[in-house]
């Protein structure tokens, strides 16, 4: 391969994953924008709030009841049976 053609082909790839972050990104907005609408309407669509999560999870160890006011952690230090990231186990 010459240095011209592995040059057009590293400004494609760039190209390529440009258009892929792109339309991820675009996605996760509207997947937001729906979440919010439905909350604000006060009815949420839970089976595909399921399939976003399950497709979407970006976090899927981040124990959400934490932020919760009456928050109290348990002595294992996690939250009613959340996943523990050290040790990858339920409490």
């Amino acid at each position: 391969m010459t240095q011209e053609s592995e040059r057009a082909c590293s400004a494609n790839t760039v190209l390529i994953r440009g258009a892929i972050c792109r339309a991820a990104n675009e996605e996760h907005l509207l997947h937001f924008s729906r979440l919010f609408k439905m909350l604000k309407d006060g009815a949420v669509d839970e089976s595909w709030l399921r399939a976003v999560e399950q497709k979407d999870n970006i976090l899927p160890a981040v124990d959400y009841r934490i932020y919760r006011a009456d928050y109290a952690p348990s002595r294992t230090g996690t939250a009613g049976g959340a996943r523990s990231v050290c040790h990858g186990t339920n409490s």
